[in-house]
């Protein structure tokens, strides 16, 4: 289960030349969201690690020192995926709190991190330990091998995770989808819910996924 440098966040047309590869593995949500238009979204740029993509304004972006919250201190931070001691976390976006009132949301993020001391085969043998099978896929000219995981938690909370490995300008990239549901109609005393769409939470964070562009990098040069 789930993933600095300075950067400015600047304003332009989306522009979003996604596609797909035949996965070799079953297909596990593979992402179908559309970026957002140029009136309701912001762009992200990241120019050290050649990062862009492309966000709703009302999500909240975090930078510099990130620290995930709820999320992954449920998931555990004792396995090699989130406890590298070289990545740098570049950047996390939240999903407003208020999303979905009325329902046991907790929270949904996609985070973009990089490792720079791992090479091709350490970065795409990263993904944390899951019964899914990983998958392939190509968003924006980049591969990436990612795969999901989620569960139910005790009372009764979800959380699930999708996460993506690239390799490109000798750098590792990571990014992780994830949601965390604050209660559930299973959980003990938990008030009355209204039904959460989550595959809706998904369409969303995959319409910010699959804007994500990586480009030529001056990192390491």
């Amino acid at each position: 289960m789930s993933v600095l440098v300075l950067l400015a966040a600047v304003i332009h047309s989306p522009v979003v030349d996604a596609q797909t590869a035949t996965s070799n593995a079953p297909p596990i949500n593979a992402p179908t969201g559309k970026a957002s238009t140029k009136a309701d979204t912001i762009t992200y740029e990241n120019v050290p690690y050649g990062v862009s993509f492309r966000y709703p304004k009302n999500f909240r972006v975090r930078t510099g020192t990130q620290n995930l919250e709820v999320y992954w201190w449920l998931a555990g931070e004792d396995d090699g995926y989130r406890a590298q001691p070289d990545r740098v976390s570049l950047v996390t976006v939240d999903m407003p709190s208020d999303a979905y009132p009325g329902t046991g949301f907790g929270g949904a993020f996609i985070n973009v991190s990089v490792n720079e001391s791992l090479d091709r085969n350490a970065c795409f043998a990263l993904l944390p330990p899951t019964d899914k099978p990983v998958a392939e896929t190509v968003i924006n000219g980049v591969h990436y091998v990612w795969t999901s995981d989620g569960g139910v938690l005790n009372r009764g909370t979800e959380n699930s995770e999708d996460d993506y490995v690239a390799y490109e300008n000798g750098i590792c990239y990571e990014v992780t989808l994830g949601t965390y549901d604050m209660f559930s109609n299973a959980a003990d005393n938990a008030p009355v819910l209204l039904p959460l769409d989550h595959g809706d939470i998904r369409r969303r964070l995959n319409a910010v996924l699959w804007s994500l562009k990586i480009r030529p990098s001056s990192a390491n040069s």
